[in-house]
Order: structure tokens, then sequence, then C-alpha cells
């Protein structure tokens, strides 16, 4: 991490990225939690085993430049807050766990962690090229995350592996699926009210679409008119 440079965040977001972080010692660079300037202020924290991704923004954090955490036990443990404390994450050179200043308590240290930044060798995967285009259009359904974990929770203690979800449309009941041929979940649907994958916060990172072929050759029918006549005024 340069000289001079801090990156600060709540504790949590370090906590709850640990939910995405690999469990594979062999893949170290995924071993990790990335932290990011998020170009409209505050600090954007990511983390990802290859089959699953969690993006989280700390509005109130703050990252002068990307660096990467290694994900350590230890650190998650003290990383936990207790009821009615905050306690930050914060880098400028080795790693402080920050109790934050309350009513009857100063701010202070509660542990250092040193050699916890990762070297600008270890890359952590470009994680914006797995978002669709802006303007890519998502179906979507939307359901009680507790109702899907129970049918995870049958597939997990027979040890198979996934789900499927089998649905007519958004507004029907769906069949849940897993490698168990003696077992089948029903979820209703129920409605959240999101019609966009994206709050206001992540939008900035996600790639323009580009235009397609039909666009390109209607925008070049546009401008060849224009071409003819400029040519027709020239010859006059």
């Amino acid at each position: 991490m340069s000289e001079g440079k801090e990156t600060v965040i709540n504790a949590r977001y370090y906590l709850e990225a640990g939910a995405f972080v690999t469990k594979e010692i062999s893949r170290y660079t995924l071993n990790a939690v990335r932290v990011e300037p998020h170009p409209e202020g505050g600090a954007v924290i990511i983390a990802t085993d290859g089959h699953t991704m969690g993006i989280f923004h700390d509005r109130d954090g703050k990252c002068d430049e990307p660096i990467t955490i290694a994900w350590r036990p230890e650190i998650a443990r003290l990383a936990k807050a207790k009821k009615g404390e905050t306690r930050q994450i914060k880098v400028n050179g080795d790693l402080d766990i920050v109790k934050t200043a309350t009513k009857h308590d100063p701010a202070r240290t509660l542990v250092r962690f040193f050699e916890a930044i990762l070297t600008a060798n270890s890359q952590f995967p470009d994680w914006r090229k797995v978002l669709p285009d802006a303007t890519e259009a998502l179906k979507h359904s939307d359901f009680n995350g507790a109702y899907l974990a129970r049918c995870a929770l049958a597939k997990r203690e027979f040890g198979t592996e996934g789900i499927t979800i089998f649905q007519k449309d958004e507004n029907t009941q769906a069949v849940i699926r897993t490698q168990r041929d003696d077992f089948i979940g029903i979820v209703m649907p129920m409605r959240i009210g999101l019609d966009t994958p994206y709050p206001v916060a992540f939008q900035p990172f996600l790639r323009p679409k580009a235009p397609s072929q039909a666009t390109t050759k209607t925008e070049a029918k546009a401008v060849a008119p224009k071409a003819a006549t400029a040519k027709k005024k020239k010859r006059a």
C-alpha cells in the first residue's frame, strides 16, 4: 500500500464477505477480500470463490487506492462487533481493528495485524467482467430466501450438489429439484418490487451495451443521404 494512503471500512463488511471467500487454500488469490474506491464516495468490498460473488458498498467507508486483504478467521472473529458498538478495519500499512467511539467510551485500537495486505502480485480477478451490460434485459422471480434455504438444507443433508428451479412464469409456484429422487420442494413466489438487479450505487460499474449491427446499419443509412446532398451542393 502506498505511503500516506488509507482504507477504512465497517468491519462487518469483511465479516459478511467471508461467506463468498474461497475455502480452497490453493486458490490464494481468491482467499481474500478486495476493497476499492467507489467513484461516488465510500468503498466497494468484493469477495468471490469463483462460483459466487458478494459485492458490498460501504457508503461511509474510505479507500484511497485498491487493496486486497487476506482472509483470516482471526480477523473475522475480532471484526464482529458486540451489541451497541461499531468496529472498523483501518489499513495504513498494517491492519487495525478499531472500536469506534461511543457516548461513554472513546475510540481505541483493539488489535493490529501485520502482513495482512496482499502484495500487488496477488492479482484479484476483474470482478466487473461478470456483470451484464447496463441495458441488458434480465428476467427475474422473487422468492422468500428462507423458503429456498429449506430446500437447500434438504439437499445438503444428503450430500447432493445444486438446486434447479422450475417455474411457468414469475407469478406461479416453483418446483425445486435437487439431485435426490426422493424429494421435491414447492415454493410460492412473492413480490418484492425490485425492477432492476442493480441499486444506484452499483450502476457506475456496469459496462455500456455495445451498439448492435442493426443500429450501426441504420445510422449508416441516415448518414448516406446527407453525404449525397453535400456532393450535389458542391457540383452546383
